[in-house]
This record gives C-alpha cells, structure tokens and sequence, in this order.
C-alpha cells in the first residue's frame, strides 16, 4: 500500500452527507501522491450507487447536479453514505468493482460497519 495513504484513512465512518477533505501526504520529500476514491452515495430513491474518483467533493457536486452518472442523475439528490481512501487509481478502480459485485445487504452492511470484504 502507498504510505502516502495511511491504513486509517482507508476506512472510518461518516456523518450522513459528510464529504471527507482532500488527503494529502509528504513521504521522504517526494510529491504528495492525490488519493483515489471508492465511494457509495444513497440515492432519493434510497438506491446505492457505487463509483471511483480522484476528487471526492467535486464528484459528489457534479452527482448533485445532474453532471455524475446516468444512474443518477434522475435520482437526486445523492448523500455520501461510504468512501476508502486508496494510494492509486488503479486500487480504487479495483476495490469498486468488487464491492459493485456485493448483494445490496452487502452493500448496507459495509457502510454500516465496514465488515463486508470484497469477493475475489
């Protein structure tokens, strides 16, 4: 894992529409590495929406107004219900595939607790 991403940034819990800060790091006087996102939004519709991003907050604006996905673009307003933090694109990208392939009570479980790991 990136130690520009500490393992405590990968995982915590949120106030409902709480949308987390921009991470940032500096190892050994490299330039900090931007974080990639896996993040779950609840849709109006009560619905789950799973997806990756360098730029949290602007991705959730963009859902908010119409600019996100198709999916939910008719369903907003969206609340960020999830997020991990992951040193890489690449990470994220993963991690979201997995958890897209997670049952809706999956779904509910992990952003209730965290106790949902992804199937390989």
């Amino acid at each position: 894992m990136d130690e520009a991403v500490s393992r405590e940034d990968i995982h915590r819990e949120l106030e409902v529409g709480e949308v987390p800060g921009e991470l940032s790091g500096d190892v050994a006087g490299e330039k900090p590495q931007e974080p990639s996102y896996m993040y779950i939004v609840r849709c109006r519709d009560n619905s789950l929406y799973t997806g990756w991003t360098n730029h949290l907050q602007e991705r959730i604006a963009a859902h908010n107004a119409g600019r996100g996905a198709k999916y939910t673009k008719s369903r907003r307003p969206v609340e960020l219900v999830y997020y991990e933090a992951f040193g890489t694109k690449e990470e994220a990208m993963s991690r979201e595939f997995h958890v897209k392939r997670l049952t809706r009570a999956e779904k509910l479980r992990l952003v209730g607790d965290g106790s949902v790991l992804p199937r390989e």
